[in-house]
């Protein structure tokens, strides 16, 4: 019964299908269970559809710390951001 979960790339190469069943198990599992998850990944579907805050980094240092809505309000092309991060 952990606290937290890391989730590391977690549907990195997965068909969409199998990507849409996990991220709704995970969404289930972290309700019910109520535990925190913290996602790693370079995924701005999965990061909409998990995550309620991003913190980005860039050379061992963080370039944004906020809620989803903020991070996609503040970048224009989110997942542009993103790739631009690695």
């Amino acid at each position: 019964n952990p606290e937290i979960i890391f989730f590391d790339e977690l549907c990195n190469n997965l068909d969409v299908k199998i990507k849409k069943d996990i991220i709704e198990f995970i969404k289930r599992y972290v309700k019910i269970r109520n535990v925190s998850g913290i996602l790693i990944t370079h995924d701005a579907s999965e990061i909409k559809q998990l995550a309620n805050r991003v913190v980005m980094l860039k050379n061992a240092g963080i370039t944004f710390d906020g809620s989803t809505k903020d991070a996609i309000a503040k970048f224009s092309g989110f997942e542009k951001s993103l790739e631009e991060s690695i």
